[in-house]
């Protein structure tokens, strides 16, 4: 899980300044 939300995935999820922070709450 680390590794996805470490690298920005394009297409994926869109490009945002806290993106890396909601996926971990999304995820978690």
């Amino acid at each position: 899980m680390a590794s996805s939300t470490s690298l920005p995935a394009p297409g994926s999820r869109p490009k945002k300044p806290l993106g890396k922070m909601a996926d971990l709450q999304t995820l978690s």
